[in-house]
């Protein structure tokens, strides 16, 4: 009886190792679902996901967030499985990714593991495999036809029974997986197989650099919730009710931006300690191609501005943070980072400084207006007028 409880309690043990959310849904538009052994559970903005999940999107698009940095965002009717992900936080080297793009399109970034072991990654997609050279690239397949892009740095393309064919930036692919590969400049790819990448290359991407899954997810789910509340509360004919949840809601996502920020800062501190390099520990936020074979420019930023350009990557346009809410909120997590123990490394130590003048003129070009848009119209008492109603 005690070997039979014994081993019960071992295998609810494993199975709860194995639930460790591996990335979250940043963004999606309309509608996608996850499938974790057998069991089938619909997506929303703030969606966590783990090791084993096949993720699928109905209509519109999803980004994904992934634990260090990794991105990957899925077009319309696209199938995406997450065959293995193992992030060691302690040994970035020894940190393995496996996915395949089952159906559909994708883009994919790469975020610590990619930057920092390149060999690391084993992607495929139908029955293509791909090998990352620290790179950004869209594929679209579709049956036997397949067509792929590069947008920064450069993958090997492997079909079946033909020779592998290295991509570089500003080329592009697109054929039958029965003939050989013709490497060529993107420009020079049909209107047509452009198209078929075009929605994800397109598309806004968050920063690269690690985060806290949870902290981040939590961050994104709260401020489309209170985004939609406070939207309602400023409608004609809103109630006092509705005025009160969203109020609610507005500071709810400043406590979520406070754990965000601290998660996001953490994160970055133990890619570095653990042999992530610096440009890929703070990552950066990749520029969609405004052209056919524009390479995006991939510059690593600050420490703090990595982290303010995360949390505001996570908030809507008009709800990102300006200069002084940074300040404030930086003053309130320093006591938390204080307390934080320290490791010796080689590596340049994050740090949380305030903002430059170059840095808080680049943030002061951001729409500055959260407040206006969260907190909703204060909530109207009936006249005081004593016995003069009467």
């Amino acid at each position: 009886m005690i070997r039979k409880l014994t081993g019960l309690l071992l295998l609810l043990a494993s199975s709860l190792a194995l639930a460790v959310p591996a990335a979250y849904v940043h963004e999606m538009s309309g509608s996608g679902s996850a499938t974790t052994k057998g069991q089938s559970r619909a997506l929303a903005v703030g969606g966590l996901l783990e090791s084993g999940d096949v993720i699928s999107v109905a209509k519109g698009t999803m980004t994904v967030k992934f634990e260090d940095g990794q991105i990957v965002v899925l077009q319309e009717n696209s199938r995406f499985a997450i065959e293995k992900y193992d992030y060691n936080k302690q040994k970035v080297a020894e940190s393995s990714v496996a996915m395949s793009l089952l159906s559909g399109g994708m883009r994919f970034i790469t975020g610590v593991i990619g930057g920092t072991r390149k060999d690391a990654i084993a992607m495929k997609a139908g029955t293509a495999t791909i090998g990352i050279r620290g790179t950004d690239l869209a594929i679209n397949i579709a049956g036997v036809n397949y067509v792929v892009t590069v947008q920064d740095g450069g993958i090997v393309l492997s079909l079946p029974g033909q020779p592998a064919a290295s991509l570089n930036p500003g080329q592009g692919a697109a054929g039958a997986t029965n003939q050989p590969v013709q490497p060529r400049p993107v420009i020079q790819l049909s209107a047509a197989q452009i198209a078929a990448v075009a929605p994800t290359v397109a598309k806004a991407v968050p920063a690269t650099n690690p985060v806290g899954v949870t902290q981040q997810a939590t961050l994104v789910a709260t401020v489309e919730k209170a985004t939609n509340l406070a939207k309602a509360a400023q409608a004609p004919g809103a109630t006092d009710a509705q005025k009160a949840e969203a109020a609610a809601a507005a500071q709810q996502v400043q406590q979520a931006i406070v754990a965000s920020l601290q998660a996001t800062q953490a994160a970055i501190q133990t890619a570095l300690t653990a042999g992530a390099p610096q440009t890929t520990a703070t990552g950066t936020a990749p520029k969609a191609a405004t052209q056919p074979g524009v390479t995006p420019q991939r510059a690593a930023q600050s420490d703090v501005q990595q982290i303010v350009t995360t949390v505001n990557a996570a908030l809507p346009p008009a709800q990102q943070l300006n200069p002084q809410q940074i300040n404030q909120i930086q003053q309130q997590i320093a006591p938390t980072l204080s307390t934080q123990p320290t490791t010796t490394s080689t590596t340049t130590p994050t740090t949380t400084q305030p903002l430059t003048t170059e840095q808080q003129q680049i943030l002061q070009q951001q729409d500055t207006t959260i407040q206006q848009i969260l907190t909703p119209p204060p909530i109207t008492q009936p006249p005081t007028c004593g016995t003069s109603c009467a």
